[in-house]
């Protein structure tokens, strides 16, 4: 069965609260902040989660995940360049950020009171910058895992807001 990159049923929309949630409680919202380097992501990010914080939100902030492999290993190797391990580990990071999403959606979820608001760094759609169209297509369909679809994983979010880097 393929996999639309939506989220599972336990997540789809019911009259007792909306999508993934007990009777009454929202579910959280997703913020995903976008853009180059020195774009003011990270400023942003902290501005947004201190004043909706303070407004009585539950902020969680959704870290970046390809640093957390690169950071903890040898790295990306020049030679996987444009090739079925670059596919490979552009789908390693796909998956661990669904379900990084999914862990923090589900962490949100236990607080009784409080509307959460999930800040994410980077989302399922970042790995397409760094393949061309041909490898997203092997990204999203390797074979061994579900097939994804990119309208599903952009419907993963609430709200997507792209930076880009200010005149110098």
């Amino acid at each position: 069965m393929a996999d639309s990159g939506q989220p599972s049923s336990s997540s789809s929309s019911s009259a007792s609260g909306g999508p993934g949630t007990e009777a009454g409680k929202p579910r959280p919202f997703l913020v995903v902040l976008t853009g180059g380097p020195s774009s003011g992501k990270s400023s942003a990010l902290a501005l947004l989660r201190d004043r909706l914080s303070a407004r009585g939100f539950q902020v969680l902030t959704v870290p970046e995940n390809a640093t957390h492999f690169l950071a903890n290993s040898d790295g990306f190797q020049a030679e996987w360049a444009g090739t079925d391990s670059q596919v490979r580990m552009q789908r390693i990071f796909l998956d661990f950020q669904v379900e990084q999403e999914d862990a923090f959606k589900a962490f949100a979820e236990l607080h009784p009171t409080k509307r959460a608001v999930l800040l994410l760094d980077c989302c399922t759609l970042n790995s397409k910058v760094y393949v061309s169209n041909e490898q997203w297509a092997k990204v999203l369909a390797l074979p061994g895992k579900p097939t994804l679809q990119e309208s599903g994983l952009f419907a993963r979010y609430d709200l997507v807001v792209c930076w880009r880097p200010g005149p110098v």
